[in-house]
């Protein structure tokens, strides 16, 4: 299989939040993702070892259990939980300082194809010092979510259901190629900040929409790009120095 990796990340800060808030927001996140692609309707919760794979249902009904028994992390100290059960277990009340996380797939890894996509989402985190998140990552740098208008609508749904700070689509080797050490910035062939000043930064090589009250800006003709492509590697270099610190 290829080694490219294209994928879909958006992030945001300290947002404190309920495990039962968390697996409502992710039971609605995933049913829209059925509406955006077929590739999403069956779904793995995914375990420590590639045999451990959970189903999440149909109908997307083992997810609260799942949830409960996967989306936590165990070795973090009892009392950084606001409420435990009688099995030391948190209740839908609870909140953590670290939040709560959800990994899953469409495949299981053991038989994975080039259709395997991975969707990690983090959200219930309060401290400053990490990041809420959501991710799918992608198998195959020619999957049809890449089709640009298809990679479109699936990163504008991420940010008006996440109400992010930023965001991307991306690939590592574009990601290391354009990186700058004083901007400090990620960047992809789509990319969104919620600031949308920055807009007003952006080289004239680079489009840009107001979306939401942020911006969405975009490297190239909407295509995946890699760091092979010196032509769009040099615009995020523009970008990169646009973007650094006054």
């Amino acid at each position: 299989m290829n080694d490219v990796r294209p994928y879909f990340g958006v992030f945001w800060g300290a947002r404190e939040q309920s495990l039962g808030t968390f697996i409502e927001q992710s039971r609605e996140f995933l049913l829209r993702l059925r509406e955006i692609h077929p590739l999403f309707d069956t779904l793995y919760s995914l375990g420590d070892r590639a045999d451990t794979e959970m189903p999440v249902g149909s109908e997307l009904a083992n997810l609260e259990s799942i949830a409960f028994e996967r989306g936590w992390d165990k070795k973090a100290p009892k009392h950084w939980f606001t409420a435990l059960d009688e099995q030391g277990r948190p209740t839908s009340e609870s909140t953590v300082k670290v939040g709560w996380r959800l990994s899953l797939a469409n495949e299981r890894e053991a038989v994975k194809t080039n259709d395997f996509i991975s969707i990690s989402l983090a959200s219930g985190q309060s401290s400053r010092r990490s990041n809420n998140s959501a991710l799918i990552t992608l198998n195959d740098p020619d999957s049809p979510l890449l089709d640009p208008a298809m990679a479109e609508r699936l990163f504008q749904l991420l940010i008006d259901f996440w109400k992010p700070d930023q965001g991307w689509v991306t690939e590592a080797s574009y990601r290391d190629a354009v990186w700058d050490d004083d901007a400090r910035q990620q960047l992809g062939w789509l990319n969104y900040r919620a600031d949308p000043s920055i807009a007003n930064r952006l080289p004239t090589s680079v489009s840009s929409e107001r979306h939401g009250t942020g911006v969405i800006f975009r490297i190239g003709d909407g295509r995946a790009l890699t760091g092979a492509a010196q032509d769009e590697v040099a615009i995020g270099h523009e970008v990169q120095a646009a973007l650094r610190p006054a």
